[in-house]
């Protein structure tokens, strides 16, 4: 937790960390006779993410072979990449004029692992530059290697309530995150995911998303976001019972 305070740090600014769940999830710290903001997000549910590196086996067998590379730190440089990706990923998602706190609670931080809890408004962006800047930090460190040898991260995102037990989404995470290695074969970044509020806690078999496709859709999803829950319940409910031509003519219609 210190290493991240002193990166986050800055003019003398060294916002603590949650050290309960409710607090995590409600993000600010509100002051004596002070009003949460009606407009905010819900502030009962948190992401808990378990990210791991993908090929780092074949990563390090690369650094080694190859001559141009072969005197590099390589454990150094992944737990480099990891730090970096995670400071890059707090940072996205810290709002300082707002929060009174860091909106993260590190479960785990090392080598090529994270485990975190985020609010759940917040965990989609946090995800999202994780992977990305781990395998960018990565790339700037190590720019003498076939790029294809790099490694990346993939991840497991659990939603859920605050009040479930860490030990059980501990395992969906686990298992979603071998869903999404499963994906690519450990070749790229990928992503499973699970809303326990809306789907229970047993495993589903919803997909893995890589993390190129994920970019690629994010501007239209934010979209999405921003449409009422009743609206978005509607399209998921015409896309669950016909999809295709009535999904797109509802769509339309409401000019979405």
């Amino acid at each position: 937790d210190w290493e991240l305070f002193r990166e986050q740090g800055s003019a003398g600014y060294t916002p603590d960390v949650p050290n309960t769940f409710p607090d995590l999830a409600a993000v600010r710290v509100h002051r004596p006779g002070e009003q949460p903001d009606e407009e905010q997000p819900d502030r009962t549910h948190l992401a808990l993410i378990y990210a791991d590196g993908n090929a780092i086996g074949k990563f390090i067998r690369g650094v080694q072979a190859n001559e141009n590379t072969r005197g590099i730190d390589f454990p150094r440089a992944i737990d480099n990449a990891t730090w970096k990706a995670l400071v890059c990923a707090v940072r996205a998602i810290h709002r300082p004029s707002e929060d009174e706190v860091l909106p993260i609670i590190p479960h785990l931080v090392g080598g090529d692992d994270v485990m975190a809890s985020v609010p759940a408004s917040r965990g989609w962006t946090f995800v999202r530059t994780l992977l990305d800047r781990f395998h960018g930090s990565i790339r700037e460190q190590i720019e003498r290697l076939d790029p294809s040898l790099l490694p990346t991260l993939s991840a497991g995102v659990v939603f859920h309530h605050y009040t479930v037990p860490l030990f059980q989404t501990n395992d969906l995470a686990k298992s979603l995150l071998r869903r999404a290695k499963l994906k690519t074969q450990g070749k790229a970044a990928s992503v499973a995911w699970h809303d326990t509020t809306q789907q229970g806690r047993m495993r589903i078999t919803r997909p893995a998303l890589t993390h190129a496709v994920l970019e690629e859709h994010a501007a239209a999803l934010g979209e999405l976001a921003e449409v009422n829950s009743t609206a978005r319940q509607r399209l998921a409910e015409l896309n669950r019972k016909h999809g295709g031509d009535k999904f797109d003519e509802h769509v339309r219609r409401v000019g979405m």
